[in-house]
């Protein structure tokens, strides 16, 4: 037996990351929020533009006021720690596809937040800490979090599963349904 047989592979995690809706009390350590930020920060991008940067948000109110502002924020119970995905401005122009003179056009920008969040949230499954996506209204989330001109196209809630709590069966479609060969 070797030394990986111990560990979970890439897709056992894939299989296992779930979105929580209830959490509970329990505080994430902030040696946790680092590594998870750490995660987020070697997250591939194009050109290695590292598009973005991170706000870590942990006081209850704003947390709060940041989930009403997010679109299918159901959550019965927020999260203990938000981190907020902010696109920098100056890393994209325009709405070109690709990369021209350096700049990011706007769906790659957009797509490449996307990067960090997976990142965040499979190195939070390796900790035993749970997550969830939360897609922000740009404009009400900028103003909360006091943004000048960056925006916030992502954030990714973390903490503990409230005990007990129901849980969505999470089904997918079959890779024959999803894949075609050429």
């Amino acid at each position: 037996m070797n030394a990986k047989s111990n560990r979970k592979s890439f897709l056992d995690f894939a299989r296992l990351r779930k979105t929580t809706y209830e959490f509970s009390e329990r505080k994430v350590k902030s040696s946790d929020v680092r590594k998870i930020l750490e995660a987020g920060r070697w997250a591939p991008s194009p050109i290695n533009s590292q598009p973005w940067r991170f706000i870590v948000v942990r006081k209850k109110s704003k947390i709060s006021r940041l989930v009403e502002n997010a679109f299918y924020g159901y959550f019965h119970t927020a999260p203990s720690v938000i981190i907020a995905l902010v696109l920098k401005k100056e890393s994209w122009k325009g709405t070109h596809r690709g990369v021209k003179n350096g700049k990011l056009g706007l769906y790659e920008a957009y797509l490449s937040m996307a990067m960090p969040a997976l990142s965040m949230v499979y190195e939070s499954l390796d900790l035993g800490i749970d997550s969830c996506l939360l897609t922000p209204n740009p404009e009400s989330v900028s103003r909360i979090l006091r943004l000048e001109g960056d925006s916030v196209p992502l954030m990714v809630g973390f903490g503990y599963e409230k005990k007990g709590v129901f849980q969505r069966v999470r089904g997918r479609k079959s890779i024959d349904e999803l894949t075609s060969y050429d």
